[in-house]
């Protein structure tokens, strides 16, 4: 709310409250939706997420992550409750907020032990090497996986994550810092008391934009044109 009633004061807080705080906020909570396993959040965020790709003009990501969201209302049941308890994220390991998006666990495992020595690159034009490959691979990564074990190779509990680590909180503090000195020199954009008739200008130098540049608009024009796309979808699509 706070940030809602500054940006009603000057364009160029309204575009750095719209354009850039905010998208930052949703990219945190994302973050954390998939580590934690949070069904809910992931959907809500993704949700908020949409019309910033129809604004930017990310064609692909508009589309398919529209239907994303809308069809998440479409699942099973079983399948949903199964999302709610924290089945939507996977994990390399026992622990917390380690939890990955299933598209970047499969890099990471199946597709990319699939495709590394001995695997299916060299073999993709022999079709009965690829049926075997395809077949096979799901017993083979479950049997690879149960030898390790066997071995004593299992991967330890991970109760902390690496973002945690005295290394990269001075790190963090670091980048904050340097960050910070540099829009010191700046025109504080979250003041609107001190900015030009609330107009939108560079933060830098003070130069006013053109009476055309409509960026502070682009979320609203991104929200109008995912309004249109999803009206376009045949009746009863959904």
């Amino acid at each position: 709310d706070v940030l809602n009633d500054l940006a009603t004061y000057s364009r160029t807080t309204k575009l750095w409250v719209e354009i850039f705080i905010k998208p930052v906020l949703l990219l945190m909570k994302f973050t954390r939706s998939t580590h934690e396993g949070d069904f809910a959040l992931t959907i809500q965020t993704a949700e908020c997420m949409v019309p910033y790709f129809f604004a930017a003009g990310h064609h692909n990501y508009s589309r398919y992550g529209l239907f994303f969201v809308r069809s998440m209302a479409w699942l099973p049941e079983e399948v949903l409750d199964a999302f709610m308890k924290g089945e939507s994220s996977m994990h390399h390991m026992d622990g917390v907020w380690n939890g990955v998006p299933t598209d970047q666990f499969l890099e990471s495992t199946w597709i990319r032990k699939g495709k590394g020595p001995s695997g299916v690159i060299g073999n993709t034009q022999n079709q009965q090497v690829m049926a075997t490959w395809v077949h096979s691979l799901s017993a083979r990564l479950v049997l690879t996986s149960s030898l390790q074990k066997m071995g004593g190779k299992e991967e330890p509990v991970q109760m902390t994550h690496k973002e945690e680590s005295k290394s990269r909180i001075k790190e963090d503090a670091e980048d904050r810092q340097s960050l910070k000195k540099t829009l010191q020199k700046c025109i504080d954009p979250m003041d609107p008391a001190t900015h030009q008739d609330g107009g939108l200008f560079n933060i830098q130098n003070g130069q006013l934009a053109h009476p055309d540049v409509n960026a502070d608009r682009a979320l609203l024009f991104g929200q109008l044109k995912m309004g249109n796309f999803e009206a376009s979808w045949p009746a009863g699509f959904y």
